[in-house]
């Protein structure tokens, strides 16, 4: 499993690492962005485990999903870009 998730990061490190050199992305720490890109993704997942976590969400699993990613991504994006 830590192999997959490495190799995963790696993929993402490799995107982001790419953003960076276009100057499509702010100069950021790549592999810390892709850790913490995945903690976020895994955490909004987490958020369908229950009933009062479902309720508590009041949207569903993938509207959050996305809302995730576009408010990273958005944090990320060069303002000039």
């Amino acid at each position: 499993v830590s192999r997959l998730w490495e190799e995963s990061l790696s993929i993402l490190d490799d995107v982001l690492a790419r953003g960076v050199a276009a100057g499509e992305l702010v100069p950021c720490d790549t592999w810390a962005t892709s850790n913490i890109l995945w903690t976020v993704a895994n955490a909004v997942i987490q958020s369908d485990n229950t009933d009062a976590r479902r309720k508590l969400r009041r949207s569903s699993l993938q509207e959050l999903y996305d809302q995730t990613l576009d408010l990273v991504i958005t944090g990320l994006k060069r303002p000039d870009a």
